[in-house]
């Protein structure tokens, strides 16, 4: 499974990539279905990067309780 945590307003990742790569992993096998994408809408690219500029502190807050739950989900399956 992969998860995905995705800026919004990331000018170098648009969302029509998210999108496709959201379709092409519920289409696939069984672990690629378990897969999570999530878009912070108004997060910028590299919004986890606290120390450039463009950090946004509530996203990557949210970001990393979504990617440890992920890991304890799968890793512990």
């Amino acid at each position: 499974p992969v998860l995905g945590l995705y800026g919004g307003a990331d000018a170098s990742i648009p969302i029509e990539s998210v999108e496709a790569m959201k379709a092409a992993l519920a289409a696939g096998n069984e672990a690629s279905r378990a897969s999570s994408i999530f878009v912070y809408p108004t997060a910028p690219h590299a919004f986890f990067n606290d120390t450039r500029a463009n950090f946004d502190a509530i996203a990557a807050g949210d970001a990393w309780q979504r990617c440890v739950a992920f890991l304890h989900r799968h890793l512990h399956a």
